[in-house]
């Protein structure tokens, strides 16, 4: 082999693994999903949790179907996300029932509340509303409606920071590829 064809398969060499790496294309991914085995709700499995002296548990609500994430109001009011049924429901203390709050949400998941204000996120947007004295929650507005897909990682978890900063986590679209930041999304300060 020649020096100048050596020189030309290096740097061909070298060109194709940096596209790769950036692309992800020479990477195969193998995965393994576990599912646990269901378990049904039972009192003498509460007892056998255990939780730091000091703590207790004790059952505040059941069959509530698929409960994700939720929320606890000032007035003890708990908000719940519930992506397979695509609402939010609110579960008081000596209330029956949970009431459903806000349906028709196509991949709702997370959920926050901030001075009296409920933030609730699905896959694409973040929307708001006030919450009303009764406990329900008044008009939805989008704040957010155009977060990326995300892929198999799409829930979107919410959380304010000590500064009323919201916090919007958004996850990688593959478990191992490489991906860049190519937007960056608006920031809010304190509310």
């Amino acid at each position: 082999m020649t020096r100048k064809a050596a020189m030309l398969l290096s740097v061909a060499l070298v060109s194709a693994s940096a596209w790769a790496q950036q692309e992800g294309v020479l990477h195969k991914v193998e995965t393994n999903v576990f599912r646990p085995k269901h378990q049904p709700f039972s009192e003498d499995a509460v007892k056998r949790l255990k939780v730091p002296e000091g703590f207790e548990v004790s059952i505040f609500a059941r069959d509530l179907g698929n409960a994700r994430m939720m929320a606890v109001a000032e007035d003890g009011t708990v908000y719940v996300t519930r992506p397979e049924e695509k609402d939010v429901i609110a579960v008081k203390e000596g209330d029956p029932k949970p009431r459903t709050m806000a349906s028709d949400l196509d991949g709702i998941h997370g959920i926050a509340i901030r001075d009296g204000r409920i933030f609730l996120s699905t896959v694409h947007a973040v929307m708001a509303a006030d919450l009303n004295d009764n406990g329900t929650i008044g008009k939805m507005e989008k704040i957010i409606d155009d977060l990326p897909d995300g892929g198999q990682h799409g829930r979107r978890t919410l959380a304010f920071a000590p500064d009323g900063a919201l916090h919007i986590n958004v996850g990688s679209s593959c478990d191992a590829c490489f991906e860049a930041a190519t937007k960056r999304l608006p920031t809010f300060g304190s509310t």
